[in-house]
């Protein structure tokens, strides 16, 4: 299970790059991935090819699946 920890300090609340965004939830960069292509987790990949999220998506995603979590979610 996830745990939550402190969220780095970010600019204008955007997270980039999978080991920051990682970290910030206590997990893998496998298991973000994961979550990306299975549960709707929102990635965007730069043109540099790094990942990057914000923090207003990140609890829109939770939000979402408190409400309504998916017919098919494998937890």
């Amino acid at each position: 299970m996830a745990r939550f920890r402190k969220c780095p300090p970010t600019k204008n609340g955007i997270l980039v790059g999978a080991d920051a965004i990682a970290a910030t939830f206590g997990i893998t960069r496998r298991t973000l991935h994961r979550w990306s292509q299975r549960q709707g987790f929102p990635l965007a990949t730069l043109p540099t090819g790094h990942v990057a999220t914000s923090l207003g998506l990140i609890d829109l995603w939770l939000l979402g699946r408190l409400v309504a979590p998916g017919k098919d979610d494998k937890r």
